[in-house]
């Protein structure tokens, strides 16, 4: 626009204000269309003027003033005295006038010719701008995209690790609940099991006890009576240690299933008094 700028203001300043009131407004119009827009009201102005002239008249101007182009102070001084009623001598004012408008059609044409291509300039550099800023928006629209697509994604996948991590707490809570409830269940089976083996090895114990008390008894007798009776005596005890023996095996199949009594001192104590000869 620079450019543009500088040519219009080699225009007289009177021939400035009528093109600037043809062109009216102009706020907010890219540049490509205000140049135009000055480009067209100068061809259309030079046109005007061109068209009010008698063919005589333009033809006496360009023979006696042809040779006489304005400057554009020169114009602008012609035109400030003849608006004070000075004119010039030797000449018709038609003639003069004409000479006056011819020069103004000049300068117009001229500032139209020097303008045209810088419309054409400014149009491209608009549309390359516009492709520019048609690109920017698409590249912002693709990120606002890219990041709306990044925030569901990890929306999602934060839903999906709470889920997962519900979902192991669960069954961590659920296999402590089996381990606990197995180790339970264990825990009264043995007790169930000391209950039941308690009574039993008390009650083999006391039937030791009570069977060794009378092999202690019928040992004294046998001492007293003679090889006779001793004799009795042994087959009686070899009689109550069988039974002895048979009420262990008993005891011990019985229990055998359920307690390792391998591992049962009391149990194995008993084994061992069984097996001892008297």
């Amino acid at each position: 626009m620079e450019e543009f700028h500088h040519h219009f203001s080699q225009l007289p300043d009177f021939l400035q204000h009528e093109v600037s009131a043809l062109v009216e407004h102009t706020p907010g119009l890219p540049g490509s269309h205000v140049v135009d827009r000055h480009r067209i009201a100068a061809e259309q102005l030079a046109h005007r003027k061109y068209a009010e002239l008698a063919p005589q008249d333009i033809a006496d101007a360009r023979q006696f003033l042809g040779n006489q182009p304005y400057t554009k102070p020169g114009i602008e001084h012609y035109l400030h005295h003849r608006n004070q009623g000075i004119t010039g001598i030797g000449l018709l004012p038609s003639i003069q006038n004409a000479h006056f408008v011819l020069e103004s059609t000049r300068f117009l044409n001229e500032f139209a010719q020097r303008v045209a291509p810088i419309v054409g300039r400014l149009r491209h550099e608009e549309h390359l701008a516009a492709v520019r800023h048609a690109e920017e928006m698409a590249r912002q629209h693709a990120e606002r995209l890219a990041a709306e697509a990044a925030r569901r994604l990890a929306e999602q996948q934060a839903e999906e690790a709470a889920r997962e991590l519900a979902r192991r707490q669960v069954e961590e809570a659920r296999q402590r609940a089996r381990l606990e409830l197995e180790d339970s269940r264990q825990r009264a089976q043995r007790e169930q099991e000391e209950a039941t083996r308690l009574p039993a090895l008390h009650q083999a114990e006391e039937q030791a006890r009570l069977e060794a008390a009378r092999l202690g008894a019928n040992t004294s007798i046998s001492g007293a009576l003679g090889p006779q009776a001793s004799a009795v005596v042994d087959i009686a005890y070899a009689t109550l240690k069988n039974s002895i023996e048979q009420a262990i095996s008993a005891f011990q199949q019985t229990l055998g299933g359920h307690v390792d009594l391998t591992q049962d001192a009391p149990f194995q104590a008993l084994l061992r008094r069984a097996a001892t000869p008297t």
